[in-house]
């Protein structure tokens, strides 16, 4: 009973507080309105003026040396703002070609084994295309760019522009360690990174249409640190994430950390199963289920395809291809965990900032294992899918949005959580995921130039 009453005066609490946060940022959002429409406008005249006379000719246009030296800036702000594509970092010809004889490469080498595999699940999965691409990602989107493609123009922002681009981001994969990097990464005197780790902006469409100006509520805090930087762990999943992180900042750099995808996949089901979004009793059930989910919603291929997620060769070959060699880390987990001071250094001098980290906490619990207390409540905080809130979130500004995510939602999941530990996965299904994952893991090898025969 106390439980109960509990449980009611919490739902109360939130939905009162809801209700304030929504009508304060209705009152924002009007209030903004007028400066919305005047930025937009000023948009269309830039977006005009770049199409009939080209930035070339508005470069030469600028009267002074000071003025000469200072346009690259200039333009590439205006551009930015404008949500289009710098043309001059397009890829040429000789890069698509590279791009296809690359994903050929790795898909080659497992191709054969992704047709037969799992026959003890009763399907032939996940099947692939004839060129041996899989399929579901193969699938392109309405809207979505292809590599090659000239990038279409972003829509307006909404709320309003991102002053400066984000300089890099973690990628992924999920449970292997990122929220401790991230974390780390956070605590540099250099480097702003929002209080909201996953930010969905570039692979959710319904984020991403909105322009830069979603992004403004994350970043709006930061005080002229060197590197903007986030964080998303399905990013690398999705083709199309490359591409679009490529759109946003070219010279962006990328930090993928990887963890042997048997324990990774095992894991983010317990995590699943801890959110409420996995009705599977079993993982071995769950993984029966994943051919149907890689073409479900956009939550069940995040969060639900755990087989997929351990596909990292082809997934770090797309950011390879779209941002070059040199803008790609990638490190291992457990190489992470023996040597996080060392990795986390290694990591701030790559991306141009100090490479002390002496002063930063390297030893905080993070994103430990855990179950819901009431999975009613847990389910209904995690429903970012249902009608209601995407009804919601299109009547809100982002910024009340951000605000009740970071001092609402966030709180209450966290207090709906219990200690438990997952029990090991049996021996009979960690032998199939070894077969399995033996040429996925192969062509990884060979593009990192290491060896991965640990992971078993």
């Amino acid at each position: 009973f106390v439980f109960f009453v509990v449980f009611v005066f919490v739902i109360v609490i939130v939905v009162v507080v809801a209700g304030v946060v929504i009508i304060t940022g209705t009152i924002r959002g009007l209030r903004t309105a007028l400066v919305v429409t005047i930025e937009r406008a000023i948009l269309v005249v830039v977006r005009a003026i770049s199409a009939l006379a080209g930035l070339v000719a508005f470069e030469s246009n600028v009267g002074t040396t000071d003025q000469v030296e200072a346009q690259p800036r200039v333009v590439t702000r205006l551009t930015f703002l404008a949500g289009a594509q710098d043309t001059a970092t397009r890829k040429s010809q000789a890069d698509e070609q590279r791009r296809s004889e690359a994903h050929t490469s790795c898909q080659h080498k497992t191709k054969m084994h992704d047709r037969s595999s799992f026959a003890w699940l009763h399907h032939s999965w996940p099947s692939t295309n004839g060129s041996g691409h899989q399929q579901h990602e193969a699938r392109q989107p309405e809207g979505r760019v292809s590599p090659g493609q000239a990038a279409t123009v972003t829509p307006f922002p909404t709320y309003k522009s991102m002053n400066r681009p984000i300089d890099f981001l973690i990628i992924g994969a999920q449970k292997s360690g990122t929220t401790a990097l991230f974390d780390a990464l956070g605590q540099h005197d250099e480097i702003f990174v929002p209080a909201v780790k996953e930010v969905l902006y570039f692979t959710h469409d319904e984020f991403h249409d909105q322009g830069p100006g979603y992004l403004s509520p994350y970043y709006r805090d930061h005080d002229d640190e060197v590197l903007l930087g986030g964080a998303h762990v399905h990013l690398m999943y999705f083709p199309h994430g490359a591409e679009r992180v490529r759109e946003h900042n070219p010279q962006m750099k990328v930090v993928a950390l990887l963890r042997n995808p048997i324990d990774r996949a095992y894991s983010a089901y317990w995590f699943a199963r801890r959110t409420g979004w996995e009705s599977a009793d079993s993982f071995e059930e769950a993984l029966d289920l994943e051919p149907r989910r890689l073409d479900g919603s956009i939550r069940e291929q995040a969060e639900l395809c755990y087989l997929a997620h351990g596909h990292y060769c082809e997934q770090v070959q797309r950011f390879i291809d779209s941002l070059g060699q040199d803008q790609v880390r990638v490190m291992l987990s457990d190489e992470f965990r023996e040597d996080a001071q060392g990795m986390v250094s290694a990591t701030c001098i790559w991306l141009g900032v100090s490479g002390d980290t002496s002063i930063l906490r390297l030893d905080r619990e993070l994103n430990s294992s855990g179950q819901a207390r009431s999975a009613t409540l847990q389910r209904l905080l995690r429903a970012d899918d249902s009608w209601l809130k995407r009804s919601l979130r299109r009547i809100t500004p982002p910024a009340a949005r951000h605000a009740f995510g970071t001092h609402v939602r966030r709180p209450l999941l966290a207090a709906n959580i219990r200690p438990f530990s997952y029990p090991p996965m049996s021996e009979a299904t960690r032998e199939r995921l070894r077969t399995y994952y033996s040429p996925h893991n192969a062509a990884l090898a060979e593009l990192l130039g290491r060896t991965l025969d640990h992971w078993t």
